[in-house]
C-alpha cells in the first residue's frame, strides 16, 4: 500500500491523494451475516430529535462490521483484508482453526491473506497478530488495540497507524505510553495485540474537494462568531472576551470535562 497523488486534470483532484486499495478484496458474497445496519441518528437525538452533534448528515449509505478482539486461545488464518467504511484501518476475514467459525478482525500491519494469529493467555508468541497479556510481552514492545482493563474492550490505539509501546511491566500494573505521547497504568492481566495498525499512511490523504466529505457525511462546520446571537453564545459583532463554549453554552476548550476524581494518564513532556 502506497499514498498516490492524483492527476491535475480538474480542480478537485490538484490536491487530491489518495491510498491505493488494489490488494483488498472488494466484496464477499459468502459472509453476508457478518453485515448489518445500523441506523443513523445523523447527530440528533432519537427521542426528541434536537441537534446534539452538528455538522452531520447525509452521506452514503454503510454497513457495520463487528470487530471481535479476542480474550481466550484462539489460532486462526486470514483469509482477506476489507476497506471499512466505519473506520480509518483495514479489516480482516478470520477463520478459527476451533470453532470453525468467522469473525472480524483489527488487521495489523504487514499482515496479508494466508497469516496465521491467535491468542495466547500464559505464554506469548512473538509474532505480529498475536494477542496476549500486557505482562507476557517484553519491555520496549510495540502493540495496538490496548485493553483498560480484564477482559474489557479494547480502547487505546485502534486508529490507523497507531501503536502504543510497553514501557515497564511487573506482575500486577504496567505502565503503556499512548499514542498521545501520554503514559497510563493498566493491569498486567489487560490484553493487547503485538503490531502497528494497518494503513499507516492514512493521515498523508487529501480529500481534494469538499464533495468527497459531504459523502462521508461532514457537513459544512460554521463558526460560531459568524452566527447571529439567537444562533450562539459568540453570535454578533465581536465575541464579548468570553471563554470559548458550545453551542448550548457549554465550555469545552482549556479546561477539563471529565468527572473522574481518579486520573491514570501522567503526561509526560
Amino acid at each position: 500500500m502506497k499514498i498516490i497523488k492524483g492527476g491535475t486534470y480538474t480542480p478537485g483532484r490538484r490536491h487530491y491523494k489518495f491510498i491505493q486499495k488494489y490488494l483488498l478484496c472488494k466484496q464477499n458474497n459468502l459472509l453476508k451475516h457478518l453485515v448489518f445496519n445500523v441506523t443513523k441518528g445523523v447527530g440528533r437525538s432519537k427521542s426528541t430529535g434536537h441537534i446534539t452533534i452538528g455538522n452531520k448528515g447525509g452521506g452514503c449509505k454503510k454497513l457495520y462490521r463487528q470487530l471481535k478482539f479476542f480474550n481466550k486461545p484462539t489460532l486462526g488464518v486470514l483469509l482477506f483484508t476489507f476497506y471499512d467504511p466505519n473506520r480509518s484501518s483495514f479489516v480482516s476475514l478470520f477463520f478459527d482453526f476451533l470453532t470453525f467459525k468467522f469473525s472480524y478482525v483489527l488487521t495489523q500491519k504487514s499482515l496479508y491473506a494466508g497469516s496465521i494469529l491467535g491468542c495466547t493467555i500464559n505464554k506469548m508468541f512473538y509474532k505480529v497478530g498475536f494477542r496476549s497479556r500486557l505482562k507476557n510481552h517484553p519491555n520496549g514492545a510495540i502493540c495496538s488495540a490496548v485493553a483498560s482493563g480484564f477482559f474489557k474492550t479494547p480502547q487505546y490505539a485502534l486508529a490507523a497507524g497507531t501503536f502504543c509501546q510497553l514501557l515497564q511491566r511487573d506482575d500486577e500494573f504496567c505502565k503503556v505510553r499512548l499514542p498521545s505521547n501520554q503514559v497510563i497504568t493498566v493491569s498486567a492481566y489487560c490484553f493487547s495485540t503485538l503490531g502497528v495498525v494497518s494503513n499507516i499512511y492514512h493521515n498523508l490523504t487529501r480529500m481534494g474537494k469538499a464533495g468527497r466529505n459531504r459523502l462521508k457525511g461532514f457537513r459544512p462546520h460554521v463558526r460560531g462568531i459568524a452566527k447571529n446571537p439567537v444562533d450562539h453564545p459568540h453570535g454578533g459583532r465581536t465575541p464579548g472576551g468570553c471563554d470559548w463554549v458550545t453551542p448550548w453554552g457549554k465550555p469545552f476548550r482549556f479546561r477539563s470535562t471529565s468527572r473522574s476524581k481518579f486520573k491514570k494518564i501522567i503526561l509526560v513532556e
